[in-house]
């Protein structure tokens, strides 16, 4: 199983097995049962980002040292990143309003970065989402990261 919304920027997902699987997930399962199918842009969408991927490693190579670069710089100012395994990258905030300010504050500045809060998330643990891509400029992550410092200390989230 697999999502094609983070793993490939467009929509849905898919899951893999044996006939028997596919026909029992098919005959049985709620959530697919009661859907509608793909729209074919989207599924020819997926294909094709699959088809980049297998075929253009350096783009996979460049995302991974943007995420280092873009982490590292995080980490040394103190943000909390929840110990993040992936280029979709939680800033821990914390509290909702501060959440939501530091994203309104993030997009003034034309930085379109969400405040994910509860119920998407339990409690006292708001946090921005900052995504990061092989097609990030090192001028484009800078300015960044220099208005997640600025906001970060005016909000006292570092």
């Amino acid at each position: 199983m697999g999502t094609f919304s983070k793993a490939v920027g467009s929509f849905g997902a898919y899951c893999c097995g044996s006939n028997e699987l596919i026909s029992f997930l098919i005959n049985k399962a709620r959530s697919f049962i009661y859907t509608t199918a793909m729209p074919p842009a989207v599924a020819a969408a997926s294909s094709k980002a699959i088809a980049i991927i297998e075929s253009e490693p350096q783009l996979r190579e460049k995302l991974w040292e943007n995420v280092r670069y873009v982490k590292g710089h995080l980490k040394l100012l103190g943000f909390d990143l929840m110990d993040s395994k992936t280029p979709i990258i939680p800033i821990l905030v914390k509290e909702t309003n501060l959440a939501v300010e530091f994203s309104n504050r993030l997009l003034s500045h034309g930085i379109l970065m969400s405040a994910i809060r509860p119920p998407t998330v339990p409690h006292h643990t708001a946090r921005l989402r900052l995504t990061v891509m092989a097609t990030h400029t090192k001028e484009e992550i800078d300015y960044t990261l220099n208005a997640l410092e600025k906001f970060g200390k005016e909000l006292k989230i570092v």
